[in-house]
């Protein structure tokens, strides 16, 4: 990067005998190119789905398991998402918490995190969650994941290792134990 840059900088600079309609449109294109071509699935901006109460209702209230008569909490984080017709398949990272009372004291029942495939509905009216996909445990696990997640998305999770992926659940675990203590 270091040896390009000169070069760009100096491609940028444009000759005077242009004019300023060229020199713009010019930069523009440039700017684009460098915008689109510096995108990757893994930087892409997953907000608009962001702890949506639809998704962490239905992962409470079907993904979730309860031990202990408690109260479960969902957090999760997009991995990925891809558009089939008028579905979606949102790929998620997904912390299950339960919760519950015991001699006044909030107490961590049963728990779970691992990625899940929900498919959605969505229209300008309306955002449902129709299924959810999650990998068997044991020797099918591997299996099940190459089915359930695009490649690109398990090459993304693999390669960041070992301690992003734990600092990924610490802070899921931190979303859901704040929500239980709200509650």
């Amino acid at each position: 990067m270091s040896q390009f840059l000169p070069e760009f900088c100096s491609f940028l600079k444009l000759k005077t005998s242009r004019s300023r309609r060229g020199q713009f449109a010019h930069l523009a294109a440039i700017a684009f190119l460098i915008v689109a071509g510096c995108t990757s699935p893994k930087e892409r901006d997953f907000s608009e789905y962001s702890q949506l109460p639809a998704i962490k209702t239905y992962l409470s209230d079907r993904v979730c398991s309860k031990g202990f008569g408690g109260k479960t909490y969902a957090a999760y984080e997009v991995l990925g998402t891809e558009t089939e017709g008028n579905t979606e398949q949102l790929y998620l990272w997904v912390l299950c918490q339960e919760f519950y009372q015991k001699n006044g004291k909030l107490e961590q029942g049963t728990g779970s995190s691992s990625p899940v495939r929900l498919t959605v509905a969505r229209s300008p009216q309306e955002f449902k969650v129709l299924s959810h996909q999650q990998p068997r445990s044991g020797t099918l696990y591997a299996e099940d994941l190459q089915k359930m997640f695009p490649e690109r998305i398990i090459k993304s999770w693999n390669s960041q290792g070992t301690e992003a992926q734990n600092i990924r659940v610490k802070k899921l675990q931190d979303e859901v134990e704040a929500e239980a203590k709200r509650k």
